[in-house]
């Protein structure tokens, strides 16, 4: 997949459009729109963040609307642009665990 991240102004939220396909017994694909809210920490090992989206789709071969609930990290004691992160898409229906990396533009 891929993801954008965009500071919204005057805010500690970012919008984070992202686009997917997976491959396994079928092949899934779709886009959704989230916003991520980063949870501020005294820490230099672990940024949390949790955020909310929608998004549409075709997954296990329906095309359907979604919304997603995301739990994740920023991990910095590993590199700096390093992530992690759990998306559940209409409660526990369907689930992806994400590794990533940000490239800056």
């Amino acid at each position: 997949g891929v993801r954008l991240h965009y500071a919204i102004t005057n805010s500690s939220l970012i919008f984070m459009p992202e686009a997917f396909i997976g491959f396994g017994g079928t092949t899934s694909f779709g886009g959704s729109a989230n916003i991520i809210y980063p949870i501020k920490l005294n820490s230099e090992k672990i940024e949390p963040y949790v955020g909310a989206g929608v998004g549409v789709g075709k997954i296990a071969d329906k095309g359907q609307g979604f919304y997603n609930v995301i739990v994740g990290a920023n991990l910095p004691f590993v590199h700096e642009n390093l992530y992690v992160d759990y998306i559940m898409r209409n409660t526990f229906d369907y689930n992806q665990i994400a590794v990533g990396y940000k490239f800056n533009f």
